[in-house]
């Protein structure tokens, strides 16, 4: 409504047109009732569930035909999460929220981890830190072919007991690594405690693929340094060593993404930069206070990745080399269905013992 203390449009941003009913409203009756109220502007806030649904067919980037010069109606967009307004009550299996701003692909009915929201401009990063996102988990693929991974994420996890100066050891050792096999990485800090090492790749093998390639990577690391890397799965085994989680590359797994800014009093950023820096940058000092101002100053690290996508081969040559010495793949998450080729899994202290054979007597003995 008009507030007589700023010389301002009087403005309703939360109107829902239809909520409820027969869903009889319009936008030509809804500039009525504005003038009605004296608003100069509404926002008509469709949603992704239950009985607003409907004013779908309203959507639009511009404002509604019925608009006036006196009043603008303006649909916008109240969110609701996917699994509630697609899968819980429209059994929806494709975007439904804007489509020309904030696309939900495919969303909950094809996996139990939403695709949610496809950020393809600063207007969807907008969006979404509107709604309180500062931390996007993203997805190695692209929305355009979401069946090829164009990206390797080799998870340098510090453990208990490890630290960060151990972590950049592990990086160092991950990158002379990369150099050996002819591939270039890129490296971020995670935010948090750990180092994330990423390789554009071409896009022509599935998540499957790519995470034999992270298993094989994990592994050939652990063979170099098994005083400082580990890869395997069960924490009982890890000690106090740098862990490659192999497993953030499993389909339908996200790694926090680059640039996004954890929930932390000093709001570190996952902050991408170049290797020469690995041994002095304090990550911590990397927030989103001071990385602003230190892109501008020295620009984006990662600015030529996508320039010169790595093929997958080199890691396939590693993967094929393991399987030729007889190594089983490695286990799988438990949200995961038993895969071909995996170990029993279960932690070694839990699996089950054989049993020992009986002793076999000889006949006669003991009479």
């Amino acid at each position: 409504r008009y507030d007589w203390r700023f010389d301002a449009p009087g403005t309703d941003l939360h109107v829902h047109m239809n909520y409820g009913g027969h869903y009889r409203n319009t936008p030509e009756n809804l500039v009525r009732q504005a003038h009605a109220e004296d608003l100069d502007v509404v926002y008509n806030l469709i949603v992704n569930k239950e009985e607003r649904i409907p004013d779908i067919d309203r959507f639009r980037t511009d404002a509604d035909p019925a608009s006036t010069a006196q009043t603008r109606i303006w649909h916008a967009q109240e969110y609701h999460s996917s699994f509630w307004g697609h899968l819980g009550l429209l059994q929806l299996d494709d975007h439904l929220l804007l489509p020309d701003f904030a696309s939900y692909r495919h969303t909950a009915m094809a996996s139990p981890y939403p695709h949610n929201g496809v950020i393809a401009d600063l207007a969807h990063l907008v969006w979404a830190v509107n709604l309180g996102c500062l931390g996007f988990h993203s997805w190695p693929v692209r929305s355009s072919d979401l069946e090829h991974c164009d990206e390797l994420r080799i998870d340098l996890d510090p453990g208990p007991g490890t630290n960060y100066t151990m972590a950049k050891e592990a990086a160092h050792e991950t990158h002379r690594l990369l150099g050996d096999i002819g591939v270039t990485g890129y490296i971020k800090s995670s935010g948090n405690r750990g180092l994330h090492v990423y390789v554009r790749l071409a896009p022509t093998h599935d998540s499957v693929a790519v995470r034999s390639a992270a298993v094989a990577v994990a592994r050939e690391l652990a063979r170099r340094r098994p005083d400082l890397i580990t890869d395997s799965w069960w924490k009982e085994e890890r000690g106090a060593r740098i862990f490659v989680d192999f497993n953030q590359n499993a389909p339908h797994k996200t790694v926090f993404a680059p640039w996004s800014v954890r929930a932390l009093d000093h709001a570190p950023v996952s902050f991408p930069f170049p290797w020469t820096l690995l041994d002095t940058l304090q990550p911590h000092d990397m927030t989103i206070a001071t990385v602003p101002t230190w892109v501008a100053d020295h620009g984006d690290a990662w600015a030529a990745m996508n320039d010169a996508p790595q093929p997958m081969e080199p890691f396939l040559e590693m993967v094929r080399r393991d399987q030729a010495a007889g190594l089983p793949d490695a286990p799988w998450p438990p949200v995961y269905p038993k895969m071909a080729g995996e170990p029993p899994r279960v932690a070694p202290s839990r699996a089950k013992k054989p049993k020992p054979k009986p002793t076999p007597t000889v006949e006669g003995e003991g009479a």
